[in-house]
């Protein structure tokens, strides 16, 4: 006696679909709770580009003042040996502590938007997998978050695979009420 396969259920589909919705919440929190950790690289940059000039500036000051005594120069014919340099007589450039701010400051907060809105973006998708509405859109995000290894990636091709199958193309198309598929 041959048994034939089993017959996936329509509930199936919808249990995967509201799985995948439930992960897509979980990952864009996760999103949005590792783009703030970019805040410290702003609360950081504007700690320097606003507090450091100044301690730049007494750091000069101090430099300038310490006139250690120079030692004189040899006499012309005794040889010429390395002579050892304390730590007062190497020239030191002080760093400019405003730009490295305002660097730290720009980076921190574009890296901190772009994972913020990322992280928006995936719950979004998550919503309109569980509203079995915007199939592009979702499709569109779950290619994107292939990008975060690993759990993005596995996220992302699962979400790929559920979205590509005949039997939820159909579900959605049914859901939105249109003979046009949705791509």
């Amino acid at each position: 006696m041959t048994t034939s396969p089993p017959v996936p259920r329509p509930d199936a589909d919808v249990e995967q679909l509201n799985l995948l919705a439930i992960f897509h919440y979980i990952l864009g929190g996760l999103h949005i709770f590792i783009s703030c950790f970019f805040l410290l690289y702003v609360f950081m940059g504007l700690f320097f580009s606003v507090n450091l000039p100044d301690l730049e500036a007494q750091f000069q000051a101090t430099a300038a003042g310490s006139g250690s005594p120079q030692p004189s120069s040899p006499p012309a014919d005794a040889p010429i040996s390395p002579s050892p340099t304390t730590a007062s007589e190497i020239p030191v450039m002080p760093a400019p502590f405003a730009a490295i701010g305002w660097f730290m400051t720009a980076f921190g907060t574009i890296a901190f938007l772009v994972g913020a809105t990322f992280g928006v973006l995936t719950i979004i998708s998550g919503r309109k997998l569980n509203r079995h509405t915007a199939r592009t859109f979702s499709t569109v995000i779950a290619a994107i978050n292939c990008i975060f290894v690993p759990l993005g990636t596995a996220l992302g091709v699962f979400t790929i695979i559920v979205l590509n199958r005949q039997a939820v193309q159909q579900l959605y198309q049914n859901q939105s009420g249109s003979l046009i598929p949705n791509s």
